[in-house]
């Protein structure tokens, strides 16, 4: 059978065809041309590539995130983040002890007041954290309004190894998403874990004490006392956000079988850092609107929110390590610098 076809119509579709295509090779000659050289179709995909090649930093940070997400499935991140706020949430008024402990003794350096200064500090944060929720805070208050000459030898010892298992979980966290296999043995993951809750104590009670003192911990006010008070004002701040990112580093470094140079630490643990900063604004957010008038969230609502918080905190120090993994992994080599 003929198919017989109007002239105007026939015209019109060879006009079609001819314009579609000095269209095409107008706007793309590149391609067309590539792709004819190459004999493929016309692929969305390489031509993408090729067009991202002037912009590889774009590239660079799509393929990392994909590799942060299939390491985020394949270490069970989310999982290993609630071992840690579990073990977390046990360990935490442990350290709170240790730390009123070590905050009393520090008073023969600063002098008198220093405690009760610390204290006031750290109740004030606590109501800025939990949004004033009084369940939130109780366990903590009534642990620093009741220490003593004998909680202080308590709080040293029993409270600091009991730390330690909290400190262990984040161990082995970090090392399942270093991607490094466990070869210490158990006394000396402990040890470590014993010596890292040590450090991180004293650290947090030195830093405390710079950020209600200063600098020189109280001696400035005998040199210059409204320049000195007015300078750290400002500086306070970003002097915390640089201790959390470097306690951060330490633990990433410390914390994996293998240990990898500081400069490849760095990365995670700033990630980590602006990490706990939104979540910490976020948190404070979630609990203002969820206590609110919930009557059963006060009797619940302080075993709740210190578990959520150690668990946001747990998730953050754990996607700046797979972060640091997938740094080390595409952009070594690097050589270990120790083990164990």
């Amino acid at each position: 059978m003929t198919v017989f076809a109007s002239p105007r119509l026939v015209d019109w579709v060879r006009w079609t065809k001819s314009t579609l295509g000095r269209t095409l090779a107008s706007v793309l000659p590149d391609r067309i041309d590539r792709d004819r050289q190459a004999g493929s179709s016309s692929s969305i995909v390489m031509s993408l590539r090729r067009r991202m090649r002037g912009h590889r930093w774009l590239s660079e940070v799509a393929e990392v995130t994909g590799d942060i997400g299939r390491d985020w499935k394949a270490d069970r991140v989310s999982s290993l983040g609630a071992e840690i706020a579990f073990w977390g949430v046990l360990a935490i008024f442990p350290a709170l002890l240790a730390v009123t402990a070590m905050i009393g003794s520090l008073e023969t350096i600063t002098g008198a007041g220093f405690a009760e200064q610390a204290r006031e500090t750290i109740t004030e944060g606590l109501d800025r954290l939990f949004g004033g929720n009084e369940a939130a805070m109780a366990p903590f208050l009534d642990i620093l309004n009741s220490s003593n000459a004998g909680v202080a030898v308590v709080g040293l010892v029993g409270a600091l190894y009991t730390t330690s298992r909290g400190v262990v979980a984040a161990i082995n966290g970090l090392t399942v998403v270093y991607d490094v296999p466990e070869t210490r043995s158990w006394l000396r993951l402990r040890l470590l874990a014993f010596g890292l809750s040590f450090a991180a104590v004293v650290a947090y009670v030195l830093v405390l004490a710079v950020f209600i003192l200063g600098p020189l911990l109280g001696l400035a006010d005998d040199v210059d006392s409204g320049a000195s008070q007015a300078v750290w004002s400002w500086v306070r701040g970003p002097f915390l956000v640089v201790a959390l990112a470097v306690g951060a580093a330490t633990l990433m470094h410390m914390a994996p079988s293998r240990r990898s140079p500081w400069r490849w630490d760095l990365p995670g643990a700033l990630l980590s850092t602006v990490f706990w900063g939104l979540a910490v604004v976020g948190f404070r957010i979630y609990i203002t609107v969820a206590s609110r008038g919930n009557e059963v969230y006060g009797v619940i609502g302080g075993a709740i929110t210190l578990m959520l918080f150690m668990y946001i905190m747990s998730i953050g120090l754990l996607v700046g390590g797979v972060l640091n993994s997938v740094l080390i992994r595409r952009y070594g080599p690097v050589r270990p610098t120790g083990s164990g």
